[in-house]
């Protein structure tokens, strides 16, 4: 088993347990992960990763190549596209963030239905 160079930037204040390549290799992928990220262990991550600070990731799940993750986010499903990830919320009682975290998947198409509404609301009225 050969080590290849390592291209990860760790910042300071970040605890990294175990990191090996796919492979087994004792290398890693060539990421970035800045001050304060929580990755669980179990976490597989590709390469071309930006982890911004503050940034939590559950474990038992994939971030793809190219992902990169906003700080302050929370990511606890796998990612595998590509692009840029954001997740934060302002602070609320628990009880009404679960509510408002449930309803939040489905504004786009409660947005669209809205609409849709709107428009024979207007047609009969015309």
């Amino acid at each position: 088993m050969s080590c290849q160079a390592i291209q990860t930037e760790i910042a300071n204040s970040t605890n990294v347990q175990s990191a090996t390549s796919g492979n087994g290799d004792q290398a890693i992928q060539p990421i970035t992960v800045t001050t304060c990220a929580g990755i669980a262990g179990s976490t597989k991550i590709g390469s071309r990763c930006l982890i911004g600070g503050a940034a939590m990731i559950l474990g038992h799940i994939e971030i793809g190549d190219g992902v990169t993750v906003s700080g302050a986010s929370f990511i606890g499903k796998s990612i595998r596209s590509p692009g840029v990830y954001t997740s934060t919320q302002p602070q609320m009682p628990h009880d009404e963030w679960l509510k408002n975290a449930a309803q939040l998947r489905h504004l786009a198409d409660m947005r669209g239905r809205i609409r849709a509404l709107e428009k024979k609301l207007s047609d009969k009225e015309s």
